[in-house]
């Protein structure tokens, strides 16, 4: 009993790193919709209204203990529609998502990684239509949560703030995701 003590206490991060283990798989991901009138202080918007949906898929699998390769796909829509215009925006990602996870506790890991994906964004209005493709990088830090043990669980919310090259209006500005999945 007290050499079983004395290897728990050598070793604290081995009992919390259940979902952080090499050869561990994960499934992570988001989804999100929503629609907002857009009036600024208390001024009508002329029925201005914003819709947005995004979905974001990820696959991953623990290569080491505590490091991670995930395969991802994103997707957004944003609508925008005022007296009879309409713009559409639509952004497309694939890309890799690599982490660092750090056992903090029973079930909370903080992390550490980022995101390398080629995009593709399609702006759209009544008249016109143009796309754009680039390279987003966006390193960031966030902290999991998990729930269940050596054969599987939940992950979430996996909470992130990541700092992104691809929005011009902030340069780097954060931004922030929350992320369900399981593992096995």
């Amino acid at each position: 009993m007290r050499g079983h003590q004395a290897n728990r206490l050598s070793n604290p991060g081995d009992e919390y790193a259940a979902f952080a283990k090499r050869g561990r798989v994960f499934v992570l991901g988001s989804l999100g919709w929503e629609s907002e009138d857009l009036e600024r202080s208390g001024e009508s918007s002329g029925g201005a209204v914003t819709t947005t949906f995004t979905f974001s898929p990820q696959v991953g699998h623990f290569v080491t203990e505590n490091f991670s390769i995930a395969a991802l796909f994103e997707y957004q829509s944003v609508g925008l529609e005022a007296g009879g215009d309409e713009v559409e925006l639509h952004s497309m990602a694939f890309g890799l998502d690599l982490r660092f996870w750090h056992p903090l506790g029973p079930r909370t890991l903080v992390h550490f990684g980022g995101v390398v994906a080629m995009t593709n964004v399609g702006v759209s209005t009544n008249d016109d239509s143009a796309d754009e493709g680039g390279v987003r990088a966006a390193p960031g830090f966030g902290f999991a949560f998990t729930t269940g043990g050596d054969s599987g669980g939940l992950a979430g919310p996996n909470l992130s703030l990541q700092f992104d090259n691809t929005d011009e209006a902030s340069a780097f500005g954060p931004a922030a995701a929350a992320f369900f999945g399981a593992y096995f």
